[in-house]
């Protein structure tokens, strides 16, 4: 996941279609935004204890995961969901019960910030934290 400016993502999307295209490995699943406030909202540390908590564990039902998150299953149900939009989690049918499933062995998170194109700045200055 990623916020970025809309141009440069338009930019990114149009380099791997090209990529795709002739063949080549498009690289890893990329999920991006254009406002940085929108991944804050979504990646609360909740939400981040849930998602290890599917990667790690792998419950067998949205109940198992509320058992180990120690949380009410309504609003697990939700979170998972949320993800499932962005493609994060999947579910899987097992049974009766949907599975929730991380298909990724890393995620990582990244946020861009960079000065509007119509600002005077001709300096290239970067800061990368990690």
């Amino acid at each position: 996941m990623e916020a970025k400016p809309w141009e440069s993502f338009k930019d990114d999307v149009l380099t791997t279609a090209a990529a795709v295209d002739e063949g080549e490995d498009p690289g890893p699943d990329t999920v991006s935004f254009s406002d940085p406030e929108r991944i804050a909202r979504i990646l609360t540390g909740t939400r981040l204890e849930l998602l290890k908590a599917v990667m790690e564990e792998e419950p067998e039902s949205m109940r198992a995961l509320s058992r180990l998150v120690d949380r009410n299953p309504k609003e697990v149900n939700d979170d998972v969901h949320l993800f499932e939009e962005y493609g994060i989690i999947s579910l899987e049918q097992d049974g009766r019960a949907k599975r929730p499933v991380v298909p990724y062995d890393r995620i990582e998170f990244a946020v861009t910030l960079e000065l509007d194109d119509s600002s005077e700045s001709d300096s290239d200055e970067r800061l990368a934290v990690q």
